[in-house]
């Protein structure tokens, strides 16, 4: 087996890490998974192992798996769309208010997966601790909004149009008090519609007369139009754990000719440790998940999932563990802890943010389960 070692230094100093948001800042969840310690997703201001199986943040150890449906539907040269469904082990919100660690709540596909265009978190939302508003890319990675680009640059008063300050530059903008419109550097806009309580993704569209169009009416599904007059449709489920709203449970895409392609959800619930945190002996130290098992994809074969089980090392419980392709071939991963204090460092940081869970290894198993080749995540703070 050939294995490569892949060593990660951390070359930290102290007042940083303490001072990036102060404690009152991190008291709910939204806050404190914008720290770095924390961070999901694969955004690009990020430092990124990317493979063909996987990509791994090599500061927090956050692993992101997206798993592609079907083709790429393209509307013109510069704008075309996929579905896919993406997986972050970064699956816990951490509440300081109460001590508490609870499923993120923004999944839709299982524990750490979601099949998302986009979404947008409101100022008042209940877990939203900076007041502002939040774009969570597809990826899973979260954008909040400032009125100004640059702390240092005057905005024009009123001219209802915000801004990232992630080097993302995406604005969003104010159209009504019912619609705002997310405007990213490729050129598209997507449209967020108030619907009963919820920001909902209404419109995917250029500059020109080329858009995706989704519609919510149906109860539990959600229609895609485009501009070319082929629909795709998402199909849901309730979730039997009562952890989600809702969860995926078909994809019907547009295919060659007139046909269309199935994409399957298979579930299984399954009892899962929080992690350790110090805090409200009230809540229970496991919690009861829906967990993605596989994909059946059109031509009856199957991506198949396992999980970090119960009281697993590192507090890894629940997160990814092995993916199995179509072909049977295998992609494993194992987790460690990430510490981001030495023991000569006095720091403000709350618990969550001194030790977190990221990737130690991943390992390749073809078919007939011998391992191809094992990477290694080794980090390494130095102050």
């Amino acid at each position: 087996m050939k294995v490569i070692l892949q060593k990660i230094v951390f070359t930290l100093a102290c007042l940083v890490l303490a001072v990036f948001m102060s404690p009152i800042d991190l008291l709910a969840s939204r806050a404190l998974l914008l720290h770095p310690n924390l961070a999901i997703g694969t955004s690009n201001d990020r430092l990124m192992d990317h493979t063909d199986w996987d990509t791994v943040n090599v500061f927090n150890g956050n692993l992101s798996v997206s798993v592609p449906l079907g083709i790429t539907y393209p509307l013109t040269p510069s704008f075309s769309y996929q579905f896919s469904v993406t997986y972050n082990s970064g699956i816990w919100d951490f509440d300081q208010t109460t001590f508490s660690a609870s499923p993120n709540k923004y999944f839709n596909a299982g524990l750490g997966w979601d099949l998302s265009f986009g979404k947008l978190v409101e100022p008042a939302a209940s877990d939203n601790g900076l007041n502002r508003w939040i774009y969570i890319s597809p990826d899973g990675t979260e954008h909040p909004f400032y009125d100004q680009l640059h702390v240092d640059v005057a905005e024009p008063a009123g001219d209802n149009v915000l801004y990232t300050r992630d080097g993302t530059y995406i604005r969003l903008s104010r159209v009504s008090s019912t619609v705002w419109q997310v405007q990213t550097p490729d050129g598209l806009i997507r449209t967020f519609t108030l619907n009963n309580g919820e920001w909902v993704l209404t419109k995917v569209g250029d500059r020109f007369s080329s858009y995706v169009q989704l519609d919510y009416s149906v109860n539990n599904v959600w229609t895609l139009t485009d501009n070319l007059g082929r629909q795709q449709k998402i199909y849901f489920k309730a979730d039997p754990t009562g952890i989600y709203p809702r969860l995926v449970d078909h994809v019907t895409l547009t295919a060659f000719g007139s046909a269309t392609a199935t994409y399957t959800f298979n579930y299984t619930t399954s009892s899962i440790s929080r992690p350790t945190f110090p805090g409200d002996p009230n809540t229970a130290t496991t919690v009861l998940v829906p967990l993605l098992a596989s994909i059946t994809l059109p031509d009856g074969s199957t991506e198949a999932y396992t999980y970090q089980p119960a009281g697993a090392a590192a507090n890894s419980s629940g997160r990814l563990a092995t993916r199995q392709l179509p072909t049977l071939g295998k992609v494993q991963w194992t987790y460690q802890n990430y510490s981001f204090v030495s023991p000569n460092c006095s720091t403000s940081l709350v618990s969550v943010l001194r030790n977190t869970t990221g990737v130690a290894t991943r390992t390749l198993i073809d078919a007939g389960g011998a391992a191809q080749g094992s990477w290694a995540l080794v980090p390494h703070l130095q102050t």
